[in-house]
């Protein structure tokens, strides 16, 4: 028994509709955690560099963890030149630290938003339809590029510079108005080339004109004309 070759599939159709709802929050909670986390190394800096002074108030967890927002009380109390240049040296520095976290809780969501779009827009989605010009690969993986397994098969059309071929047993129809092609492009290559037995429902006569001698003649076939 052939081994079961599972198909890629041909349609690609996304499992849900983005929700940006489901972005935002993404977006705002990563906004929140990086003031958070540089409002409290900024706190835990002012509070190291002043020695854990206890001007400073009463820590949150014994014995020198404060709250995160302790630095902005600290800063509206104690930033002047009544405590000191060295005081203010040392605010300055805190406000340096929540300025790089502000920083950089803009620019975060911002990256994170242009990597979904960007994502989004590389993703392949035929929700709309999935009609298209065929690629290289998808022509290379039907098989119908000349090959030993598809000579001597339909000719039905041409991919760039190559014919295509099919030798399969599916069946093929050919569909266009009159004078459109189909006996020239389509069945007389066919049965100048076809090395099996075929029958030709040839109303005109053309596909007898121009393919029985050759046939005949070049591939040693016996050729009838059905024409009472």
């Amino acid at each position: 028994m052939a081994e079961h070759q599972t198909q890629p599939n041909l349609y690609h159709i996304p499992r849900a509709q983005k929700d940006i709802t489901r972005f935002v929050w993404t977006a705002l909670g990563l906004f929140t955690l990086i003031v958070l986390v540089s409002m409290w190394a900024a706190t835990e800096y002012a509070a190291w560099a002043l020695q854990w002074s206890p001007t400073l108030g009463k820590p949150m967890i014994a014995p020198a963890v404060y709250f995160p927002f302790d630095i902005l009380i600290w800063t509206w109390k104690y930033n002047s030149l009544d405590y000191g240049l060295v005081v203010m040296k040392v605010f300055e520095n805190a406000h340096l630290i929540m300025g790089v976290g502000g920083l950089l809780s803009l620019l975060l969501p911002v990256a994170l938003a242009f990597r979904r779009t960007r994502k989004a827009a590389n993703e392949k989605n035929d929700l709309h339809g999935s009609a298209h010009w065929a690629t290289q690969e998808e022509v290379e993986e039907t098989g119908i590029l000349p090959s030993e397994k598809n000579a001597g098969g339909v000719f039905f059309g041409n991919f760039e510079d190559q014919y295509l071929r099919h030798a399969g047993p599916e069946h093929i129809l050919a569909f266009a108005p009159t004078r459109s092609g189909k006996g020239v492009g389509i069945i007389l290559p066919t049965l100048l080339s076809w090395k099996h037995s075929v029958l030709v429902n040839d109303i005109k006569g053309e596909c007898w004109h121009f393919t029985a001698g050759f046939r005949s003649k070049m591939m040693g076939q016996r050729c009838i004309k059905f024409d009472p």
